[in-house]
């Protein structure tokens, strides 16, 4: 495979509580809020999080790095933490990756 320009497009992570966006994200981080909106589509959440439960997600930002924080109080805070890489042609990546037995 032919060598690519990749980035770091965002980074996921789960929290418990809601408060701790403003609390701590905002209040001493100095993330900003980008959006939030609540990820409900069976489809991403089976084939994706392995789950059903609707969850909330906060998209924030502070300078160049981008965090998506999903609330799960359940507290399972490994469910929905990933690296989102963005690369110039993200379809030879995907090919690439399922052609070696990854899913999509």
């Amino acid at each position: 495979m032919p060598t690519v320009r990749s980035s770091l497009n965002y980074y996921r992570l789960t929290i418990i509580e809601p408060a701790e966006i403003g609390r701590f994200y905002e209040a001493v981080l100095h993330f900003h809020r980008l959006k939030q909106f609540t990820l409900d589509s069976e489809e991403v959440l089976h084939s994706i999080f392995a789950t059903d439960r609707q969850t909330e997600v906060y998209m924030l930002v502070y300078q160049d790095l981008k965090l998506e924080i999903f609330i799960d109080s359940e507290g399972e805070k490994g469910r929905f933490t990933h690296l989102c890489l963005e690369y110039d042609n993200p379809d030879e990546v995907s090919d690439h990756a399922h052609q070696l037995g990854y899913r999509r």
